[in-house]
């Protein structure tokens, strides 16, 4: 089982999870807290270069120590190492996932904590700064030393699992309406439904491999325009951004689509997610999508989110996409105690950018346009 806010705010109180400085109320999620940057930034001396664990005699024989002014800028092609601003300390029994922030990943960068477990933080004695690698692959982005969000600490009892098939059957209703009547009259629901074309999708056909499944639409694909003279997007800047700049607007012909290597691409999904009470954690389908293809999916489904899903991809051959294959997988879990109404996804006080979402959705930086 996973915490939420309710379980976060109570574990800080009782200092049983330690975050130093304490969280601002806007870090802290329906099911997650939100990081910020430090002020240590080392870049990697050769491109396209990653690691997944790291020592002193790595930094020092890979990376080079930056300078920082007023802000950081990531260049296309590099990786670097982020100190975090907080220093975190979590206790024996629970086990800490880092995940990109959405709207980060929708600008083809992917950031992972380092550690001897990748992506994963452990329980400590003190509290420990956290170093995240960040693979950066489209466009040139800013960072504010103590203020830009990169990531988000998902916390688990340990040695928990997702939901079996069972218990997803238990979970899964096909009446949409259900979702949204106990959303607008603020009740408790632990449901969720795939909704395709308007309809719920009966189980057999949400239902694959213990999750349940998005498949791709071909009707709005946003494909990276490449330049030299892009400005560096602030990723503390909301609706600032012209998206014409960054991306043009395709689609797909006669059910696919020609997929240029090299370039991102924010592909979306047909079905659309209707949570109650439920946590969903997206999984790529690596089976299904072909070798050489590669996608960060903004993977974590906060309690009481719907919308369409939006891919981020690219990939290293030119390929072909199809209308309707399979793209991810929706693993799911149950909160320990639920989470404030007010604190729900979607809810002003929580700042949420994507509820609602038809996608694909360019990120939150973005002003609001068509192209």
């Amino acid at each position: 089982m996973i915490l939420s806010y309710n379980d976060y705010i109570k574990l800080l109180e009782d200092e049983l999870i330690v975050v130093d400085p304490k969280p601002e109320e806007s870090q802290l999620q329906p099911n997650s807290i939100e990081i910020r940057v430090g002020e240590r930034f080392w870049e990697s001396i050769k491109p396209n270069f990653t690691v997944s664990y790291i020592d002193s005699e790595i930094l020092k024989k890979y990376f080079k120590p930056m300078e920082i002014s007023d802000g950081f800028i990531l260049k296309p092609s590099k990786s670097y190492i982020v100190e975090s601003y907080e220093k975190v300390k979590l206790p024996w029994y629970l086990i800490g996932e880092t995940e990109t922030k959405s709207s980060i990943g929708r600008l083809g960068a992917i950031c992972y904590a380092l550690g001897l477990r990748f992506g994963k933080l452990e329980s400590s004695s003190i509290p420990k700064k956290i170093y995240f690698l960040i693979e950066n692959n489209a466009f040139p982005l800013k960072l504010i030393p103590c203020k830009t969000k990169i990531s988000q600490i998902i916390l688990r009892e340990i040695e928990t699992t997702y939901l079996s098939a069972e218990e997803i059957r238990n979970v899964y209703t096909s009446n949409s309406e259900e979702i949204l009547e106990a959303y607008e009259e603020e009740n408790e629901l632990k449901k969720i439904c795939l909704v395709r074309e308007g309809r719920g999708l009966p189980f057999h056909l949400a239902y694959r491999e213990n999750g349940l499944q998005f498949t791709l639409s071909l009707k709005k694909i946003y494909v990276q325009k490449k330049g030299k003279d892009l400005e560096p997007i602030d990723l503390t800047k909301d609706e600032y951004y012209d998206p014409e700049d960054y991306f043009e607007c395709k689609k797909g012909e006669k059910g696919k689509f020609y997929m240029e290597r090299g370039k991102l691409h924010l592909l979306g999904s047909r079905e659309a997610v209707l949570q109650g009470d439920v946590y969903g954690r997206l999984e790529r389908m690596e089976e299904e999508s072909g070798i050489g293809m590669i996608h960060h999916l903004a993977g974590s489904f906060d309690l009481w989110f719907y919308g369409q899903c939006t891919f981020e991809a690219t990939s290293n051959p030119d390929r072909i996409l199809v209308e309707g294959q399979p793209m991810a997988k929706l693993r799911l879990d149950l909160p320990f105690t639920g989470v404030e109404k007010e604190r729900r996804y979607g809810k002003r006080s929580v700042g949420s950018a994507y509820r609602g979402q038809i996608s694909p959705t360019l990120p939150k930086f973005f002003k609001r346009k068509n192209i």
